[in-house]
């Protein structure tokens, strides 16, 4: 590039910044693929009839980011939600959908005792974990999780359940929510998966 006579080159100290300016913004908007992202895939997943209510069970695996352990560890909760579509499968016409709910699982940190405590926000119960990795795989394992009164359901009909796991970002601190829906790392969430709706 030519700068004309009555212009001055850029100084030093402007070269200096705009390579620091540079280099920030390339370390922030780092794509996805140059570190791990938080991930969530669905494992198993059965269905059954106990005294009327339809319930589930599952085991997601859970993969987070290095971005979002560090946040955890520093006492930002993060949530885990699993939604759930009852679908009526229909022939002629597109797929109908009955019911949809979500399971919630937060995992934090606890400031004292640095154990990792996994809360159902569903029915508040808790437990707490000495390592991030039994604390993943608590956040993952859903048992007897209610889905649908059956009478609600008709007979002749045929259902199936659709499902997915994902990382809720509107959960986060106010100050984090942009940065974290900028951030692919943040943003994970599995495909929905089909399974059949056992009795």
């Amino acid at each position: 590039m030519r700068w004309c006579k009555n212009e001055k080159p850029p100084s030093r100290w402007a070269k200096h910044f705009i390579f620091k300016a540079l280099a920030v913004a390339l370390v922030y908007f780092l794509p996805s693929w140059a570190s791990i992202a938080s991930e969530f895939e669905v494992g198993s997943v059965r269905t059954r009839l106990v005294d009327g209510v339809y319930l589930l069970d599952t085991d997601i695996a859970v993969t987070l980011s290095e971005e979002t352990i560090d946040a955890l560890d520093n006492g930002v909760p993060l949530t885990m939600v699993v939604d759930m579509d009852i679908v009526q499968r229909r022939n002629l016409v597109w797929d109908k959908q009955v019911a949809r709910l979500s399971a919630r699982n937060e995992l934090s940190i606890h400031a004292l005792s640095q154990k990792y405590v996994v809360r159902n926000l569903n029915s508040d119960a808790a437990t707490s974990y000495k390592s991030l990795g039994e604390a993943l795989l608590a956040l993952g394992s859903l048992e007897n999780i209610p889905v649908l009164d059956s009478h609600l359901l008709d007979d002749s009909k045929k259902y199936y359940l659709k499902l997915r796991a994902r990382l809720d970002i509107a959960a986060l601190p106010s100050p984090l929510r942009p940065i974290a829906y900028l951030r692919s790392l943040w943003r994970r969430s599995s495909n929905w998966s089909t399974w059949p709706l056992e009795k």
